[in-house]
């Protein structure tokens, strides 16, 4: 290495080197010095002793088995999934509030990999060379000096002889063809195990770290060959325990998501499946016949598969079905594209009852009626003290009834100051309703005592013991001075019953109504969201629904669903409040308009389609 380094140019070769591929692609150098509180002058000095120790190494590392361009892929391969993990667990502790951690700290300031890369893709090429995994290395008879020829040309022992020369040239080309094929195995094992392992390593910080810089002063070169022994079998064994990491994460992934579409596509079909013409219709019942529980009609076939899905129906296997389906919905909950929309939730219910929003959405309601009307925009005195009215009013914190009801409240009375501020300090807080909750994801905002809202969470299969059994669909809605009742049936289960109606500030839909196999009871989710809603502008509701509701990811397949849900929803007592397009996932939220439990739509809610209804409820060929 000290020789490497004397010759003339060759620290400025191997900075060159080093700091080429983090520049392409996914812009970690850019993460790697933004991440870094260090001067430029410190980063010079850094990186000097860094390639004074690996610009050898490096060279050393890439043998024929492996190509110089191969190798370099890899390397920043690994680099970028080192830099985007951390920056990933930087943006984790953004969203899901918690203690630090040692590895958020490492995470914050990443130190440089690059001794760590080395020794990564130097055990994994070790270990593609190896019989047993890669290729058949053991060795051959015909590897003896005498079929060392040039490719084609027989050997001049046996050049008399026509059929030895065939044979000769036959032997030459097996040998050629087993070189060929032990290269190529070789290339083939190390890619795709570079590839593996730079996949961990992006999804999972603690696993990059492991595999990139644990104990990364014990790995130091020394000269002795016993400690370069020790050192190639530590790395060897850190590689292999994440690769094997990395293998059961995919197995994993690829069990997720098998469950969770198979789920889906078994209860789309099973909900359309036709039935004999007598069957009685849940939906065309009369008015009379209905009660404020959903489910009633035992013979109808969306509500049966339903049913199915609940885990509470006679068919064991469908009961294991939904306890699989929540385990997985869990583990694909906590999956950052999940908890950036459900932040995403969180940041707009405290904008609408802590930051003036619910206000501020109603004046934009004014304006756009007021334009309507008079043809003309709002002057800023007029917006002004339309806002005030509305912060001072029912629209404000402290209004009457204000943004959180009192409990059982009579009729509105003048309060002196000190008595409004008593009848202030025993006032509710908001409750938010996470239909769907599976691990209670807001749970962790309402530590402190000034959070803007109280959790109600709910779920068919829990995963936490602070989460509900319930199926929303069968939620008995009481009457606005009705309480919430619950049931306890053992330690970690407890099942809500009933919830009062005009009761709940915010609900909470997130990759809910996709779930339902049908269109109806997506409709009738809303519409009982809605009656349990503040109303006039007091409530809102969020929704997040993946891409493929409406197959938005791509321009060609794309539906209309979600303008259909919009009019639908709008339908029923609600006003399209904001829009944004996640990855992955669409974000809406609605707010509650005008009084009382929303527009009377009869027994039949309206349809919210998606874009996979029509498909999973085709005939399969005969």
């Amino acid at each position: 290495d000290a020789e490497t380094v004397s010759r003339p140019g060759a620290v400025r070769e191997a900075l060159s080197r080093r700091q080429a591929a983090p520049m392409v692609g996914d812009g970690a150098a850019n993460a790697e010095v933004s991440g870094s509180g260090r001067t430029s002058g410190e980063r010079d000095r850094a990186d000097a002793e860094t390639v004074s120790g690996t610009v050898g190494t490096a060279e050393r590392s890439i043998s024929a088995d492996v190509p110089p361009g191969l190798w370099q892929f890899a390397r920043k391969k690994l680099r970028e999934a080192y830099f985007h993990a951390a920056r990933a667990s930087v943006r984790d502790l953004e969203l899901n509030p918690r203690p630090p951690r040692d590895e958020d700290r490492l995470a914050a300031d990443p130190p440089d990999p690059e001794p760590g890369v080395l020794r990564a893709l130097s055990a994994i090429r070790d270990l593609a060379r190896e019989p047993g995994l890669a290729y058949d290395a053991s060795p051959s008879a015909d590897d003896d000096d005498e079929t060392r020829e040039e490719p084609g040309v027989p050997s001049k022992k046996k050049t008399a002889d026509g059929v030895e020369a065939m044979k000769t040239t036959e032997r030459t080309n097996a040998k050629r063809r087993r070189k060929a094929t032990r290269a190529s195995t070789v290339c083939a094992w190390f890619d795709a195990s570079t590839k593996a392992a730079a996949r961990l390593a992006r999804a999972d910080w603690r696993a990059a770290t492991a595999l990139l810089l644990e104990d990364d002063a014990s790995f130091r070169a020394a000269e002795d060959e016993t400690a370069e022994d020790e050192t190639s079998s530590r790395s060897r064994r850190a590689v292999l325990a994440h690769l094997e990491r990395a293998a059961e994460s995919e197995r994993r992934a690829k069990w997720r998501t098998e469950t969770i579409t198979g789920r889906h596509s078994d209860l789309r079909r099973r909900a359309g499946q036709p039935e004999a013409d007598s069957r009685k219709s849940f939906f065309g019942a009369p008015d009379e016949e209905k009660s404020d529980v959903f489910v009633k009609d035992k013979s109808d076939v969306a509500e049966r598969a339903w049913r199915s899905a609940t885990g509470v129906s006679a068919d064991s296997k469908d009961a294991a079905h939904a306890l699989a389906y929540a385990e997985a919905a869990e583990e694909t909950g906590r999956k950052p594209w999940v908890t950036e929309a459900l932040r995403w939730c969180h940041d707009f219910a405290v904008y609408f009852l802590q930051g003036g929003g619910a206000a501020e959405l109603a004046v934009k309601a004014e304006r756009r009626r007021f334009f309507e009307a008079f043809g003309k925009r709002m002057t800023d005195a007029e917006i002004t003290a339309t806002r005030d009215k509305f912060l001072n009013g029912h629209l404000g914190m402290d209004g009457d009834p204000g943004l959180v009801p009192f409990a059982r409240r009579g009729a509105p009375r003048v309060l002196s100051g000190e008595e409004k501020e008593k009848e202030l300090s025993n006032k509710p807080r908001a409750h938010l309703l996470d239909v769907g909750s599976c691990w209670d994801y807001f749970r962790a905002f309402t530590s402190d005592s000034n959070s803007a809202y109280e959790v109600v969470a709910l779920d068919l299969e829990p995963r936490t013991p602070n989460v509900f059994k319930c199926d929303f669909l069968e939620l008995n809605i009481g009457d606005e001075s009705s309480a919430m009742k619950t049931e306890k049936t053992n330690a970690a289960t407890t099942f809500l019953s009933s919830y009062p109606a005009n009761r709940a500030s915010v609900v909470v839909m997130s990759l809910v109504l996709s779930y339902l196999p049908d269109p109806s009871m997506r409709g009738e989710m809303v519409r009982r969201a809605r009656k349990v809603l503040l109303d006039d502008g007091r409530g809102v509701l969020l929704i997040v629904t993946p891409h493929s509701t409406d197959r938005s990811y791509s321009n060609a397949n794309r539906t209309n669903a979600l303008a259909i849900w919009k009019e639908n929803i709008e339908s029923l007592g609600f006003e399209r409040a904001a829009y944004e397009r996640m990855r992955s996932v669409h974000c809406v939220a609605f707010r509650t308009v005008g009084r009382g439990p929303g527009v009377d739509v009869g027994c039949r809610a309206p349809e919210l389609p998606i874009a996979f209804d029509a498909k999973e409820r085709e005939k399969p060929p005969a």
